[in-house]
């Protein structure tokens, strides 16, 4: 063999070397070996050695290509892991600030809707940091089955829109009324289970009425009215002896309803400390002539 070609071959075991030690960094570090393969086998052909040598390191080259295609295949997976952790962690980072505590729920109630749409608001539409497609999903997961599914499949806008005019439009409102408010009445003014009735019912209308995405005074007044109606006669004058300047005012029906109430019970505690209707007093001695009205002679 000439000393051209030892020289050459001299190299390329060194290259070689080289390479190994290359590929074992790449397998502990991830290193590129793209540029410094090309060369390697650039330099390969390039010299002119014994079709002997040139077969054993042709063979070693087909060796470490394999080694570079199967690294790169790994590199190309941890990729794709990469970008799918990194993903997450962009959600995460998206969500980080959102409350810790349970997201408000609601039960499909017009009664409860009032209270929910404001925790829902705070925690979760009027957030800044979190996508619209984020806000609908999470918002499906805390509503009725049955609106879930309606709003599942619009968008943010349509959602909030369908969710407000269910519940807090002025004709839910007023459903709302005829059903809590109409089929409760006091059967006389001493039914303090009635009052009682009335008067939750009444508490929670009100801040139902408020609730309404269009005010309406006329919700207001059709509220008073249909509480009015469920008041016996002498409740209804003694409201107007107390309220002589209410305009349809809701809450100073419920402000009285809770005074007679009061007064019902105190009314009720005073009669059964007394014995109540079984209360037998003692029956007066007969009275004799003879020994004078106590029966003493």
């Amino acid at each position: 063999m000439s000393r051209q070609a030892t020289m050459a071959e001299d190299i390329i075991i060194r290259q070689l070397d080289h390479l190994e030690r290359l590929i074992k960094r790449i397998l502990e570090d991830k290193a590129e070996i793209g540029d410094y393969l090309m060369q390697f086998q650039e330099l390969v052909y390039s010299l002119r050695i014994g079709s002997r040598a040139m077969s054993m390191y042709e063979a070693k080259l087909l060796d470490l290509q394999l080694a570079a295609a199967m690294l790169a295949k790994a590199e190309k997976e941890e990729r794709h892991k990469q970008d799918k952790a990194d993903k997450v962690a962009q959600i995460q980072v998206r969500l980080g600030d959102l409350p810790r505590e349970e997201l408000a729920r609601h039960d499909g109630q017009v009664s409860t809707f009032y209270a929910f749409w404001g925790r829902i608001k705070r925690q979760l539409l009027h957030r800044q940091d979190v996508d619209e497609d984020e806000k609908l999903r999470r918002l499906a997961g805390v509503v009725s089955s049955l609106d879930a599914a309606i709003i599942i499949g619009s968008s943010l806008i349509e959602a909030i829109w369908y969710m407000e005019n269910k519940y807090a439009s002025p004709h839910a409102i007023r459903d709302h009324i005829g059903e809590t408010i109409a089929p409760v009445f006091m059967k006389n003014e001493n039914d303090v289970e009635g009052a009682r009735k009335l008067a939750d019912n009444l508490r929670v209308a009100i801040e139902v009425t408020k609730a309404s995405m269009t005010p309406v005074p006329e919700l207001k007044v059709h509220l008073f009215n249909t509480a009015l109606a469920g008041l016996p006669q002498g409740v209804r004058r003694e409201f107007r002896r107390k309220y002589p300047n209410c305009e349809s005012e809701p809450q100073d029906l419920l402000n009285h309803l809770e005074e007679a109430i009061t007064i019902l019970l105190a009314d009720r505690v005073a009669f059964t400390s007394i014995g109540g209707p079984e209360h037998h007093a003692e029956e007066p001695p007969e009275f004799n002539e003879d020994v004078g009205a106590t029966g003493v002679s």
